[in-house]
């Protein structure tokens, strides 16, 4: 969803090549934003399932998955005439996170190295980059500018980091520490720290714990636990406190709050997106099964509204 609900990124091979589009929510003004040659062959929710709009609705991040000949992407106009950020990440080798106007014109890199450069995240309200790189030797969060300057690195570990989730005010973020990384068999719990990469703390210590997310209202995280094909979707406060298992042990992942605090939507396998209201059980939405469940893969996204001040 776009901030102010009227728009939906999704994913389309509808040109011949999976790509980005943007459409209105009633479905009308189709329009591609990428246009790449390669992309016939790609596992789907590498391209596309990563795009997040900038919070005041004129900037686009997303992942894009490569081959190791390919160049950068081109964007078509939106109309909008302002900057979007793409990360060009070539899974198995290199990437680099480029931020152009929606045009095409003033493409710049904004990661230059050897090394893989993913998931960048944009600071709610601000204009700092939170981002995920190897260029240390292993896969840490580091912040830069939007224009690429000052980039500083925020974790050093053994290990990998991901699964980046600021928080509402931007002056936090939750992340998933990996200690090490041998699939399916891998251990992981959830830190918070400063937006400097200060006062980090643990928050969980079950080890397979992933994807924090935090409530609109800045005060819980909702993320999952438990190995493959047990995880369960848990509540706690952003101290690690009051942890609450909100569903049972069976392939729940996932986890994404409606704007209202009210309620969590997630994936639940082999059934595809589920709701949960706080306090009550799961329900299934109506219409998505088994063919839904490689679509909803990485769960559901809220309209959510948010009001000008």
């Amino acid at each position: 969803w776009s901030p102010d609900g009227n728009k939906l990124l999704y994913v389309s091979n509808k040109s011949g090549n999976f790509d980005l589009w943007m459409m209105n929510t009633d479905g009308s003004n189709k329009k591609q934003l990428t246009d790449d040659a390669h992309l016939e062959n790609y596992l789907l929710g590498l391209v596309g399932w990563d795009a997040v709009w900038s919070y005041d609705g004129s900037r686009i991040v997303y992942v894009s998955a490569i081959s190791e000949n390919d160049d950068i992407w081109t964007l078509t106009d939106t109309g909008s005439g302002k900057e979007l950020m793409l990360n060009l990440s070539n899974v198995s080798r290199n990437s680099d996170i480029w931020i152009m106007n929606a045009n095409g014109s003033g493409s710049k890199q904004l990661t230059i190295d050897h090394e893989k450069n993913l998931q960048p995240r944009w600071q709610p309200y601000g204009d700092k980059i939170a981002f995920l790189s190897n260029r240390s030797g292993n896969m840490d969060l580091w912040i830069m500018n939007s224009d690429g300057s000052e980039k500083v690195q925020l974790t050093s570990t053994t290990g990998h980091n991901r699964d980046i989730s600021w928080s509402p005010d931007g002056k936090m973020i939750t992340f998933t520490s990996t200690g090490s990384y041998n699939y399916p068999d891998f251990s992981s719990t959830i830190w918070v720290m400063n937006s400097d990469g200060s006062s980090k703390k643990q928050l969980t210590s079950d080890n397979r714990d992933h994807f924090p997310e935090w409530s609109p209202d800045g005060t819980k995280i909702a993320f999952q636990s438990g190995p493959i094909g047990e995880e369960a979707i848990w509540l706690m406060n952003i101290d690690g406190t009051g942890k609450v298992q909100l569903t049972d042990n069976t392939s729940n992942v996932f986890p994404h709050w409606s704007p209202d605090m009210e309620k969590i939507v997630f994936t639940s396998l082999p059934n595809g997106i589920s709701v949960i209201t706080l306090g009550d059980s799961s329900k299934p939405v109506p219409g998505v099964g088994l063919l839904g469940v490689f679509v909803s893969l990485f769960g559901g996204r809220w309209l959510f509204r948010r009001k000008q001040v």
